[in-house]
């Protein structure tokens, strides 16, 4: 993982938020943002065509206050831990379904199953052939491709 090229803006007043993710598009390529207030749907429309101009990939993490315009790309993460009965036990691995839905290309839902992260601290596919008696390993998997892939985020 490159540390050294993170770039950490903690606090940006109202006023400048939409300034100061427009510089941070201009200068790197996957920006990730969680307002702490509502953004305006002209900022948002502004900040997506500058994202697309410049190649970056904007990533907005905002429970709080939804974007107010459909994305290209949403992910949707729901999962659940794995390893504890009943009042007793340990977790031991984390299930989780990523689901990928949006607009032209992206516009067929896809979703996969990963352990997150795998027993080797890896991010890898939940396939039905890796079947452990300890966990619940949920549905088999769509296509039944042996083995596992492994999944790499690249920057």
């Amino acid at each position: 993982m490159v540390r050294d090229r993170t770039i950490v803006v903690p606090d940006v007043a109202r006023g400048d938020w939409g300034e100061v993710t427009a510089a941070l598009v201009d200068a790197v390529d996957v920006v990730v943002v969680a307002p702490r207030h509502p953004i305006r749907e002209r900022d948002a429309r502004r900040l997506a065509a500058r994202a697309r101009e410049r190649g970056a990939v904007l990533v907005v993490s905002s429970p709080r206050f939804p974007w107010p315009v459909e994305p290209e790309v949403s992910l949707d993460v729901a999962g659940r831990w794995v390893g504890l009965g009943e009042g007793h036990g340990r977790l031991s691995a984390r299930r989780v379904a990523v689901s990928a839905s949006g607009r032209r290309a992206a516009a067929r839902t896809r979703t996969v199953e990963l352990w997150a992260p795998a027993a080797d601290g890896s991010l890898r596919e939940a396939l039905p052939d890796r079947i452990d008696p300890r966990i619940d390993h949920g549905p088999a998997h769509r296509d039944g491709t042996p083995g596992e892939r492994v999944l790499r985020v690249v920057g």
